[in-house]
């Protein structure tokens, strides 16, 4: 009778890669938008009540912009912004956000936290749908009737230079009857201009 040996041999091999120190603690308790306009920039998110963080692009989409603009009291989204450059980088950042329309604030919205910086160039962001509250000139007190226009977004007490790009004597008329003046004389442009601009 013949007796057979086997011999088996296992390799057993484990690897472990350094990842990101993920965390789902942190509280979002409020966003912003920075280094643009009053309606479009880069995202940021508070968490607990003090510190802000970056906001990566990675799998920043339409949705996650609506939130946003929902949350900052805008009427909707223009469009969702990816791969903007982040000058002070934050030394935490919040991702892959997956909001869905039920969502009224990105804290509502499942994403991940991370001890990690976004990068330099992943910074996402969004431009929303402005309205226009209020005009006016600046010009000199003695001529009340010409001047530099200038509007607020949503009642927000800034002002904000519109810029003279496509800028046509039916603008102007719209600005002059909206101040109550029976009509345009003449619209200007190439005003030296100072602040914000839209």
């Amino acid at each position: 009778m013949k007796s057979f040996i086997f011999r088996l041999e296992f390799v057993l091999l484990i690897i472990v890669c350094t990842s990101p120190q993920l965390s789902l603690q942190m509280v979002l308790t409020d966003v912003r938008l920075v280094e643009g306009q009053p309606n479009s920039g880069r995202v940021q998110v508070q968490i607990d009540n003090s510190t802000w963080i970056d906001v990566c692009d990675d799998m920043w989409d339409d949705e996650d912009g609506r939130v946003v603009c929902r949350q900052l009291g805008f009427p909707g989204l223009d469009e969702h912004l990816r791969g903007l450059p982040i000058g002070q980088q934050s030394t935490k950042s919040a991702t892959r956000f997956n909001c869905d329309r039920s969502d009224s604030t990105l804290s509502e919205c499942r994403h991940v936290s991370s001890d990690m910086m976004c990068g330099s160039d992943k910074g996402a962001g969004v431009t929303c749908s402005g309205v226009i509250t209020d005009v006016r000139l600046v010009s000199e007190p003695s001529q009340p009737n010409s001047g530099r226009v200038q509007v607020q977004i949503n009642g927000s007490i800034t002002w904000i230079d519109v810029c003279e790009n496509g800028w046509d004597e039916d603008d102007g008329g719209v600005v002059c009857r909206q101040l109550g003046f029976p009509g345009l004389a003449q619209h200007l442009r190439g005003l030296p201009i100072a602040g914000q601009q839209i």
